[in-house]
């Protein structure tokens, strides 16, 4: 409910409402502190500005009598020359007036008689300036008429008369109907006095003089009425500030109709009604306070305020509204903010399509291009600079020339630095110092992209390097593991043929004829694995890829070491889908590596567990994992286990040549297939993926 229209909308009339009552107060205090009136009362202001009136109107007097009387200026060209502007505000037949020189010599009069109840203001006036007529002459459009001239020569002018040349007019005198040229040079009117009378309603009093008496009497109320309405229309301003874009019974917050007015045009819309409701407000307000009472302009005013709060309030409660929105939605739905980021698009699209380009070029080329593009905009900001002459200089472009210059000589700099980092690098690989790599934190461009390429092939040597020492370490392991692999059932052979050649009974050369034939299938056994792993790793091997069903596959290799298994105490469990599973595969070489694997688990298997063949399907592939509980200790790592003459039995005291699991590596890969081991403990874990054979 607190969301609720209804209750938006009330408090958003009460807010515009608050807010005009508020600037209302404010700008009657700030007119009262202007005129003063809490220091004063509005009669002694309208006094003053009497007094005022009174100075005025006696310069225009004391100018008047001067240039008519004392200048001999013809009166239509007086009234040409001067508006008089102070005397119109003053109606005929209110006001008289005297004049007096400075020895108190009447002047001019227009004093009848007395005056009983009149305001008398005395005005002491200096050096006023006028015009002295020297000569006036009626003239034609094209040639001087000498049809009259008048010639002043009245000796009651003023002492102070300026020697400075004459000066002269040309007007059209509308009593002789003609164009008359007038000569003067200027005067100045001594120290004189002029003395006002003022009848009631000599000066006509203006109607807001009437707003001010009403103000006035309220000067006192308008704080306590100011601090209420602005105090209640901050409770109002919270709430709507909370409001905006919330509805009752939604969690999200979301600008709707009006509100979601991209800001900088709704703050332009607001600036352009809030300038057209002051301007006819105050033209309305001049023509009813000048031409009728102020009855009619407190309400008129009252209403344009009330229409630009609520236009004030309507632009603040859509802000709200959009600046609460998540992703700074008001500056992505503004116009200036699309603008912005449409040339933010444009300008990394151009960087990308530069950086690009130039990343099509050798690195000599690119520095290449950068020099003659940084030259060209060096080339074209001196002609604007200076165009063709060093005597017109556009400054702006000066300045901006300065600052590419300073910007070539940074880029210079930086492209020393950038080489001096890349030289440090190279001369480090130089010396072998292989692990010592470039730095790019400060290198950007084309200068990285060579710090990358000389630590990639500093790491390519490095493990080339560790390859080699790898190799010769693995050579000479294989020269001892086959050395002694072939020797063990070799010294075996000899010394049963040595003890066949010395006397023994029936039964003892039966024995021994027994260990040499098994020691030469062990030596036998070795041979072909050496060879199958020569040939395999090298792909000589003949691949016949068909159809294959894994889990008959599984079966078969089974059957075949049940009583292998049986013997080493280890329970097979075979766990394959109900629906025949079939991969591509060669069905020799499968049956090599089913072989292989199942012979270390016969040879490592801890004695009375479970051996878990799992068969599964994963996305385009099939999967079969062999894991069993070794007997002995792994401290091998799983790599090295698939590495060739690696055993899981360190000491080498069971049989086998270690090479079973890299043959039947070999022959995965060879298959398009995988082989992957893992350890996690005394656990053993074999996974060979196969390619799935499509239906």
């Amino acid at each position: 409910m607190k969301y609720h229209i209804s209750v938006k909308f009330i408090a958003i009339l009460l807010a515009t409402v608050l807010l005009s009552i508020s600037v209302c107060s404010a700008i009657g205090i700030i007119g009262l502190v202007g005129m003063g009136l809490y220091e004063n009362t509005v009669e002694e202001k309208y006094e003053d500005q009497l007094v005022n009136n009174c100075h005025g109107l006696a310069v225009e007097l004391a100018h008047r009598y001067a240039s008519l009387k004392l200048g001999g200026m013809p009166e239509s060209y007086l009234e040409f020359y001067w508006s008089y502007d102070w005397v119109s505000q003053f109606r005929d037949g209110y006001y008289f007036y005297t004049i007096r020189d400075y020895d108190g010599n009447m002047l001019e009069s227009t004093l009848t008689g007395s005056l009983p109840g009149a305001k008398t203001y005395g005005i002491e006036i200096t050096n006023v300036n006028y015009r002295q007529v020297v000569d006036i002459r009626t003239i034609s459009d094209n040639y001087y008429e000498f049809a009259t001239e008048e010639t002043c020569t009245d000796e009651s002018f003023p002492n102070e008369i300026s020697e400075e040349p004459v000066y002269t007019d040309v007007y059209y005198d509308y009593e002789s109907e003609s164009t008359k040229q007038i000569s003067y040079r200027q005067a100045k009117l001594g120290k004189c006095t002029v003395e006002i009378f003022l009848l009631d309603g000599a000066l006509e009093e203006e109607p807001y003089w009437d707003l001010l008496r009403l103000v006035y009497r309220f000067r006192y109320d308008l704080y306590w009425v100011l601090g209420v309405s602005l105090l209640l229309f901050a409770v109002c301003a919270v709430y709507l500030c909370c409001a905006a874009g919330r509805k009752s019974g939604a969690a999200e917050v979301r600008a709707e109709g009006l509100n979601r007015l991209p800001l900088d045009l709704y703050l332009f819309a607001a600036i352009a009604a809030e300038s057209l409701l002051i301007m006819l407000g105050m033209e309305t307000l001049d023509h009813l306070i000048r031409y009728t009472t102020y009855n009619g302009a407190v309400p008129i005013a009252s209403l344009f305020i009330l229409v630009a709060s609520l236009v004030f309030v309507a632009f603040c409660y859509a802000c709200a509204a959009q600046v609460k929105m998540p992703m700074g939605y008001w500056w992505r739905n503004c116009i200036i903010g699309r603008i912005l980021r449409m040339f933010w698009r444009c300008g990394k699209w151009m960087i990308r399509g530069c950086r690009r380009f130039l990343g099509m070029l050798p690195a000599v080329w690119q520095l290449v291009v950068t020099a003659l593009g940084m030259g060209f905009v060096l080339f074209v900001t001196y002609l604007l600079a200076f165009g063709n002459s060093f005597y017109r200089v556009n400054w702006f472009f000066v300045l901006i020339l300065l600052g590419e210059i300073g910007l070539c000589a940074v880029v210079f700099c930086y492209a020393v630095y950038a080489f001096g980092v890349l030289k440090k690098g190279a001369e480090a690989m130089a010396r072998e110092d292989l692990h010592r790599l470039v730095p790019t934190k400060y290198l950007i461009g084309p200068f990285r992209t060579f710090a990358w390429e000389l630590n990639r092939l500093s790491g390519a040597a490095r493990r080339a390097a560790e390859q080699q020492l790898k190799s010769e370490r693995m050579k000479t392991e294989l020269i001892t593991n086959v050395s002694h692999d072939i020797k063990t059932p070799l010294t075996s052979i000899i010394n049963y043929v040595d003890l066949l050649e010395k006397p023994h009974t029936q039964e003892e050369g039966q024995a021994y004829l027994e260990v040499l034939s098994r020691q030469s299938q062990r030596l036998k056994k070795l041979i072909d694995d050496l060879m199958d792993m020569s040939k395999a790793s090298t792909g000589n091997v003949s691949v016949e890829i068909q159809k294959l069903d894994a889990a008959e596959a599984a079966n078969q290799a089974l059957g075949e070491f049940s009583d292998k298994l049986a013997q080493a105490g280890l329970v097979p469990v075979l766990r394959a889908p109900a629906e025949p599973v079939y991969v591509l595969a060669d069905g020799r070489h499968t049956w090599r590596v089913l072989s292989n694997l199942l012979s270390n688990v016969v040879k490592y298997a801890l004695p009375g567990t479970r051996v878990y063949i799992d068969l599964t399907l994963q996305e385009d592939k099939t999967l079969l994992s062999v894991k069993n509980i070794s007997r002995e200790a792994l401290n091998v790592s799983a790599d090295e286990l698939t590495e060739r003459f690696v055993r899981g039995d360190a000491s080498r005291n069971t049989e086998g040549s270690g090479l079973g699991l890299n043959i039947a590596k070999s022959l995965m890969e060879l298959q398009h297939g995988s082989l992957e081991v893992t350890v996690d403990g005394d656990l053993f874990k074999v996974t060979i993926a196969f390619p799935t054979a499509r239906e």
